[in-house]
């Protein structure tokens, strides 16, 4: 669900910032561009900042904030009448955004088995983020104004912040990097139970056989991403890729409003494409490894954008072709989306995988801030 609320956060704007600025006379296309690079730069922030907070601090806590930041600045932007209280508001929303996608990717990777750790991380997250996406069409549509198009993701969030404050458990690998063997076995034997797998007697045994306090015990940060040649390697290796990777998902999705045909329809198909790219990566990515998928989409990306800028002529075939491989290229980008997440989470160690997951992830936010300025100048 936060998934969904971040998706209708994200691309919402897309369908009602026309008529925000009309009504309150804003200006025009150069604000609507600030507005939406201001919300990149905040994911950027709030990357670097819910990354650390969540190693330090906890899963559950950095969630439940991340959250309550995201409520608050969609109240901000329902309620706002002047411009830079609205970029205000935008940038809560950024870095709340921000803190939810990273964190909750980063706990259900350290629940989940690895054997479905693809499904949950690439196929499900995704695909409620997609939902999102699509759901401000409708929303847009039956709203009477754009300030019902706010309060519905606005109002999602307070309700699961809510559901958050009530059950939401920290992770168990979390609190066994920081010796709370205790409460770490009592996670454990809760997932058990409501899983119906109860944990044996015996198991109990390992508190007492791991539960010597290490004093000197150290805090890890970012510096250590770039201690060992393997680690630095990884780090700038999928900053990069994480720099492509932003710059493509969030180009195309918002270059989908100036494709022939409704905004509305395009970026509903914009949002339907990625589900089976995320349903195929997670599928091929357990058979042939993570790194051959990562590569077969980015070829994929290539090929239609490269397409796409050769297409000739204006007839209406050449405008549907253009269409489609517009489509085609969000297809591949959005599976590199998914697959970049499930990569990040199983290569970084525990102590550090917040950190390393908010890094490379803010070099996607990276991208995405570029993404209005390259749209303005074309």
């Amino acid at each position: 669900v936060p998934w969904l609320i971040s998706g209708m956060f994200a691309f919402g704007p897309v369908t009602w910032t026309g008529e925000m600025m009309k009504e309150n006379k804003w200006g025009g296309c150069s604000h609507e561009q600030a507005a939406n690079s201001v919300y990149f730069a905040a994911n950027f922030f709030g990357n670097a900042a819910f990354g650390p907070f969540a190693d330090s601090f906890g899963r559950q806590k950095g969630m439940i904030f991340s959250l309550a930041v995201t409520a608050f600045g969609g109240s901000l932007s329902i309620t706002a009448h002047t411009f830079p209280v609205y970029l205000m508001a935008r940038t809560l929303i950024g870095l709340g955004n921000a803190g939810v996608c990273l964190i909750s990717s980063v706990l259900i990777s350290e629940i989940v088995s690895a054997d479905v750790r693809s499904l949950v991380v690439c196929f499900y997250l995704q695909v409620f983020y997609a939902v999102g996406i699509m759901l401000t069409i409708p929303t847009d549509y039956i709203a009477s104004n754009y300030r019902t198009c706010m309060a519905v993701p606005t109002c999602l969030s307070f309700l699961w912040f809510n559901v958050l404050l009530l059950d939401l458990r920290e992770s168990p690998r979390y609190l066994f990097a920081k010796d709370h063997i205790g409460k770490c076995l009592v996670e454990i034997t809760n997932i058990g139970l409501r899983n119906g797998r109860p944990l044996p007697i015996s198991v109990t045994l390992f508190e007492n056989i791991s539960s010597k306090k290490d004093v000197g015990r150290r805090v890890y940060g970012l510096l250590d991403l770039w201690r060992c040649t393997r680690l630095r390697a990884l780090t700038g290796n999928l900053c990069i890729q994480w720099w492509i990777v932003g710059l493509q998902y969030y180009g195309l999705t918002l270059a989908s409003s100036r494709l022939p045909g409704t905004v509305y329809l395009n970026l509903f198909l914009a949002a339907t494409v990625e589900i089976p790219a995320y349903y195929i990566a997670f599928r091929v990515m357990d058979v042939h490894g993570r790194r051959k998928v990562f590569m077969a989409c980015h070829m994929t990306v290539m090929v239609a954008c490269i397409s796409y800028l050769l297409m000739p002529g204006n007839s209406t075939f050449a405008a549907a072709s253009r269409t489609a491989l517009a489509m085609l290229g969000k297809l591949g980008v959005s599976g590199s989306f998914g697959v970049a997440y499930v990569y990040g989470m199983e290569l970084f160690p525990t102590c550090v995988r917040n950190i390393g997951a908010g890094i490379t992830t803010q070099f996607g936010n990276v991208g995405g801030l570029m993404a209005p300025q390259l749209l303005a100048l074309s």
